[in-house]
C-alpha cells in the first residue's frame, strides 16, 4: 500500500521522520540544518519545561536567557531546507532516529509536542511529499518480502534462554495478560492521570520468532530499526524457512490494526491505561488483538514501515468506547504463530561503524 504524504504525517513516527530528514547533514556544511536544529533545542527545551519536565543548560556560550522560538520561526526553518535526493542508507538512517525516539509509557517528548503543532503543518507538508517520492521509499508499504531473516545479538545482556514452542508461548501469554489486566482492574485507580506504569506494549508476544526482509548490502532491516535502542552489537542475522504459503496478516494502515483489534478483542484497559494516556492523552478504554487467538486464523502478521510511520504510537479509534495503540513493535517486523527454522550462515555476522553508526558485514 503505497504511502501518501499526509497519511506520514498522521504519526509521531513520521512526523519525527521529516524532522530527521530536514536536520540530515553529516559533513555539517548546510546553514539551514544547522540553524534548524538550533532552534528545535529550545522550543522543545520550553515545551518540556512547561509541563515540569526537561533537564537545564549549562556550560560556556549558552545565551541567558535562553531563546524561545515560536512554531511560525521553526516553520519558516524548515522552509529554508533544501531537498535532495535521499539515498536508502540516508532514508534507513531516518527511520532509525524515528523509531529510537518512540516513547509509549510517557508523554510525547518536545520534539514530537512541536512537531504536531498545526502551524508546522505545510513545512512539514513539503518535506513528506519528498520522502514519499523517492524511489528509496517505495518498499515501506509493501508486504512481507517472502525471505525472512531473524536478527540475534551478540551482547550477553540479550542473551535468553530457549523459549517454548510457539503455541506454548502464546497460551503462557493469553493466561498472563488475563492474569494482569484482573490484577490491575483491583488493584490500580481508574484515574488516567495516576501515577502508576506497567505493561505498555501491543506487539504479540515475546518468545515468538520475529524477522524483517534484508535490503541488499545493508542487511536485515532489523540490524537498523529498533525501538528504544541499546548498545546490542554485534550481530548474527539468519535465513528463515516456513513451510508452505504462510497465512499472514498484514497490517498496511491504522484501519488494518483497527481491524485485527475488532475481530480479535482484547480489553486491556486497566493496564495499559495510565501510559497510554500520558503516550496519546486520550482517557478512554483500551483493547488489544488477542494473539492467541489471531493464530487460529493466521501463521504470521506483519506491520509494514508505512504503517508504522502513520500509525504508532496513535490513539487509533475502535468504535464509540475503545481505542488502541501500535506499541512496542519495530517496523517491518514479522511475528510468527507457528515454528520457524532459522539457518546459521557463515560470515553473516554484523558490526556498526564507530563512525557512522551504520551496520556493516565483518
Amino acid at each position: 500500500m503505497p504511502l501518501d504524504a499526509r497519511t506520514l504525517l498522521s504519526g509521531p513516527r513520521g512526523r519525527r521522520l521529516c524532522l530527521a530528514v530536514a536536520l540530515h547533514d553529516p559533513q555539517q556544511s548546510i546553514p539551514a540544518a544547522a540553524s534548524l536544529g538550533y532552534l528545535l533545542v529550545y522550543a522543545a527545551h520550553h515545551l518540556e519545561a512547561a509541563r515540569g519536565q526537561g533537564g537545564t543548560f549549562f556550560g560556556w556560550g549558552i545565551p541567558d536567557p535562553l531563546p524561545e522560538p515560536s512554531a511560525e520561526e521553526v516553520a519558516d526553518a524548515f522552509d529554508c531546507i533544501p531537498l535532495t535526493s535521499i539515498g536508502i542508507v540516508d532514508a534507513l538512517d531516518a527511520c532509525a532516529a524515528s523509531v529510537d525516539s518512540a516513547r509509549y509509557w510517557q508523554e510525547p517528548d518536545g520534539s514530537d509536542e512541536l512537531l504536531s503543532d498545526e502551524h508546522l503543518d505545510s513545512s512539514l507538508l513539503r518535506i513528506a511529499e519528498h520522502i514519499v517520492t523517492s524511489p528509496s521509499t517505495e518498499w515501506w508499504g509493501s508486504p512481507m518480502e517472502p525471505q525472512q531473516w531473524a536478527v540475534k545479538f551478540q551482547d550477553p545482556c540479550f542473551q535468553v534462554p530457549e523459549p517454548p514452542a510457539a503455541a506454548e508461548t502464546l497460551r503462557l501469554w493469553s493466561g498472563l495478560v488475563v492474569e494482569n489486566e484482573q490484577a490491575a482492574v483491583r488493584e490500580r485507580p481508574t484515574d488516567p492521570t495516576a501515577n502508576y506504569s506497567g505493561d505498555w506494549w501491543s506487539r504479540p508476544p515475546f518468545g515468538l520468532t520475529a524477522t524483517t526482509r534484508a535490503l541488499p548490502e545493508l542487511g536485515p532491516v532489523g540490524l537498523w530499526l529498533i525501538e528504544d535502542r541499546s548498545d546490542e552489537e554485534p550481530a548474527d542475522t539468519h535465513p528463515v524457512t516456513y513451510e508452505g504459503a504462510p497465512r499472514v496478516f498484514e497490517i498496511v494502515a491504522a484501519e488494518s490494526w483497527a481491524e485485527l483489534c475488532r475481530r480479535y478483542p482484547l480489553e486491556v484497559t486497566a493496564t495499559r491505561r495510565h501510559d497510554w494516556y500520558r503516550a496519546t492523552g486520550r482517557s478512554g478504554k483500551w483493547m488489544m488483538p488477542d494473539w492467541s487467538r489471531v493464530a487460529r486464523d493466521f501463521d504470521a502478521v506483519h506491520l509494514s514501515l508505512a504503517a508504522y510511520l502513520s500509525a504508532a504510537g496513535v490513539a487509533i479509534p475502535l468504535d464509540d468506547d475503545f481505542a488502541s495503540v501500535i506499541a512496542g513493535w519495530n517496523p517491518d517486523e514479522t511475528y510468527w504463530f507457528t515454528d520457524v527454522v532459522t539457518h546459521p550462515v557463515s560470515g553473516a555476522s554484523w558490526m556498526r561503524e564507530e563512525q557512522t553508526a551504520r551496520w556493516k558485514q565483518r
